[in-house]
């Protein structure tokens, strides 16, 4: 630092100075966090968006094929439905699900997400006709034709669907996590440049001490940097 002492020698000009490096390396640290907190809850913004109200959407879908379709049929074999309440509940679901799907391919997907859809659709495309049938078959009350599909055709159709819905879901949280652990490092990033910001203007501030020919000769002396190794 000797070079600094050379073109800097007045006492006013080397506070000015000092101050100066102080001021710029504070605007920085703040444009840093500032820029930090940004990403953070851009982090936050898509975690909600794309993860959390994906998950409702796959959900409801879920639901609807689970409770609508599956669980309706044998409600009305069992009699404990009329043919009238499982029919309008399968048409029901068929809307529902065309509702909820477009609102979930509408969201941010990733890669995976993309590759784990196309194995889905064949899957949807196949219950939905499926569901289609049941339709007709409550409509028309054929009883032999309902214990012919819930027994044959029911679960071989709609489980892969369940199952492929299962994994979309999983990859929501998986990619959540990893949203968290991003924010989780860019809060590390954070804190470390806080402190080196707030270290450089110390460990140089300290260095100077006035020497035997008064303040007005600071000088610099690096061994005495309370951070000195």
């Amino acid at each position: 630092m000797e070079w600094f002492f050379v073109w800097v020698p007045s006492l006013r000009g080397r506070l000015y100075a000092i101050g100066l490096v102080m001021a710029v390396l504070m605007t920085a640290l703040v444009l840093v966090l500032l820029q930090l907190m940004a990403d953070q809850i851009g982090a936050l913004k898509t975690v909600y968006e794309d993860r959390e109200v994906p998950l409702r959407h796959l959900k409801q879908i879920a639901d609807a094929y689970a409770v609508q379709v599956v669980d309706a049929s044998h409600k009305v074999r069992n009699q404990n439905r009329s043919w009238e309440e499982g029919a309008r509940s399968v048409q029901q679901a068929q809307v529902l699900i065309q509702q909820e799907w477009q609102a979930y391919t509408a969201t941010f997907l990733v890669d995976e997400e993309k590759r784990l859809i196309a194995k889905l659709l064949p899957l949807m495309r196949a219950a939905d006709a499926a569901g289609a049938e049941l339709a007709a078959i409550l409509a028309r009350k054929d009883e032999a034709a309902l214990v012919e599909f819930t027994t044959r055709r029911l679960y071989p159709t709609f489980d892969p669907v369940s199952d492929a819905i299962g994994a979309l879901v999983n990859l929501q949280i998986d990619v959540a996590r990893g949203e968290y652990e991003g924010a989780v490092a860019a809060h590390e990033l954070a804190r470390l440049t806080a402190w080196g910001d707030w270290r450089c203007p110390c460990v140089w501030g300290w260095g100077l001490e006035p020497s035997s020919r008064g303040a007005s000769a600071l000088r610099w002396v690096p061994s005495r940097a309370p951070f000195a190794n």
